[in-house]
């Protein structure tokens, strides 16, 4: 159990721990981001089977877009570009 609950602190750690020298504003952007970048990506990327598997091509290709966009987001900010206009 020991094991577990460092796990846990770990994670919560990663996940809601902002980079010092941020902004109070940039850094809510900063854990809401780390915490939506991911289920972003998994989502469009189930999207994009389930529309292919129903033919709409078009939907699977917009969502397609959208996995890489949210993808370029997640590494930007996991880079250090927090101020970026291209987030």
């Amino acid at each position: 159990m020991k094991v577990l609950s460092g796990f846990s602190e770990r994670i919560t750690k990663f996940l809601l721990k902002s980079p010092d020298g941020l902004g109070r504003d940039y850094a809510r952007f900063y854990i809401a981001a780390r915490l939506t970048y991911p289920f972003g990506v998994m989502g469009h990327a189930g999207f994009i089977f389930i529309f292919w598997h129903l033919e709409l091509v078009v939907l699977a290709v917009f969502n397609i877009f959208s996995v890489a966009i949210f993808m370029f987001a997640a590494m930007q900010s996991n880079r250090g570009k927090y101020h970026s206009e291209l987030i």
